[in-house]
């Protein structure tokens, strides 16, 4: 297609689709016959670009000044966050650095309290988020807002570091500290002292079989 027809069909009012139709070639082909020969199309209306664009005072004055974000001033254009960039690039303008707001646990959860429930209990996030009510997704939070981290256990560990567990079998299944370290195979003197550790009274002798 040569530029004189190419020209004549924009004239005539056709647009780049229906040139395309009628010469049995896709829109880019129409696009490199316009570039190639610099013809413009003349239905195109580019849309106004905002002159504080241009204005390398007026976009620093709203990141230090009105503390805006980079969305806030584009939506305040009307012009999309890439337009905005580039333009800020061009005029060497930074946009501002917004101080991170440090997280904070959920009223409620106090740090030490949860490094008792979790580290030293042992007790699971699900439980402890139900005590709290809050999620357990918020209660992860918290646990690594404080830092907290506890070892790996094995069974019998785990079921001596557990308190409630353990207050169960002594006190309200009245299980001796025999019975307790030959249910988790381990020694007497083992129970008394996770007995001890929790805070848990331990029962006059004569009130146990062997052992109290």
């Amino acid at each position: 297609m040569t530029p004189e027809a190419l020209r004549g069909a924009f004239a005539a009012g056709e647009t780049v689709s229906s040139i395309a139709r009628s010469v049995g070639i896709d829109r880019s082909g129409i696009r490199q016959r316009m570039r190639r020969f610099d013809i413009r199309n003349p239905h195109h209306r580019p849309m106004d670009r905002p002159e504080q664009l241009d204005d390398a005072g007026w976009l620093r004055q709203q990141f230090s000044v009105e503390a805006l974000s980079v969305r806030e001033v584009a939506a305040r254009l009307s012009v999309n966050e890439v337009t905005l960039r580039r333009a800020m690039r061009r005029q060497g303008v930074e946009p501002a650095v917004r101080p991170v707001r440090p997280y904070r646990p959920p009223g409620g959860i106090d740090g030490d309290w949860l490094k008792m429930q979790y580290v030293q209990r042992h007790r699971t996030l699900c439980d402890i988020a139900l005590d709290s009510d809050v999620s357990i997704a918020t209660m992860q939070r918290a646990v690594n807002h404080f830092e907290l981290v506890r070892s790996r256990l094995g069974r019998t560990e785990r079921a001596l570091e557990n308190h409630d567990w353990l207050r169960g079998r002594y006190l309200d299944d009245k299980a001796t500290a025999n019975d307790i370290a030959a249910a988790l195979n381990c020694s007497t003197w083992k129970v008394r002292s996770a007995l001890t550790q929790h805070g848990i009274r331990r029962r006059p002798v004569s009130r146990g079989l062997f052992d109290a």
